[in-house]
């Protein structure tokens, strides 16, 4: 334990999160899952951190909704729809309050797993080729998540705008696309809106919207020469 206590406070987080775990301390090997999980996710790391969480106790899992939204998340990501769907069921039976030993962190975490389990859901159906669950679940994430959580509007947008392009709603899409590269913008994820700028420019394309899709393609190379440089 003391050395993973070491390791943790000198960034060593694999380490500091298997000493743990070769402790038995479970409970704590859960939290620092818990809180790298943001930054190894961020990373493209959710596949690792997978491993990690399987080392855990399913029962200990269960009484953490946030982690059982991280474990969907990275199912989410993985492609594992049955399992991310599992676990999203998990944490909604946390928050339910049908666990009396429910483990809460951050407590500004928790308010924000509602919004988060619509989006895995969203993705999930998008994965499943159900575009009307898709837009439903998109729909309400942009709708649950909490004010200033330009991230999550962001990649809600995305999902929305996927799922109109396949229906072939393509006003709806660039609607979509648009709010996209806003709340990216807003966000600070440069990378996101340089890809959703492109995107909205196919569309005004398939559109027959030409100079309007010049303009956007021309203002999605300025936003990553930008980027580039920074």
């Amino acid at each position: 334990l003391r050395a993973s206590e070491w390791y943790e406070q000198n960034g060593e987080e694999t380490e500091a999160f298997q000493h743990a775990v070769a402790a038995k301390d479970f409970n704590h090997a859960a939290g620092l899952a818990e809180k790298y999980w943001q930054g190894m996710n961020q990373s493209f790391q959710s596949a690792a951190w997978l491993g990690w969480v399987k080392q855990l106790p399913e029962s200990l899992i269960r009484t953490r909704p946030a982690l059982c939204v991280q474990i969907g998340w990275a199912s989410m990501d993985a492609g594992n729809v049955e399992s991310s769907e599992s676990r999203l069921r998990d944490a909604e039976l946390c928050l339910e309050g049908r666990s009396t030993a429910m483990v809460v962190v951050d407590e500004k975490e928790i308010q924000t797993l509602p919004a988060r389990i619509a989006f895995a859901r969203a993705y999930n159906a998008q994965t499943r080729r159900d575009f009307s669950a898709t837009v439903k679940y998109a729909e309400l994430a942009i709708k649950l998540a909490p004010a200033g959580d330009q991230f999550m509007r962001a990649g809600a947008a995305a999902i929305l705008g996927g799922s109109y392009w396949a229906k072939g709603d393509l006003d709806a899409a660039c609607r979509s696309m648009s709010d996209w590269i806003d709340s990216s913008l807003k966000a600070g994820n440069f990378i996101f809106s340089i890809a959703s700028e492109s995107g909205k420019a196919d569309i005004l394309t398939a559109q027959g919207y030409l100079r309007e899709a010049l303009r956007t393609y021309e203002q999605s190379l300025r936003l990553a020469s930008t980027y580039g440089r920074e």
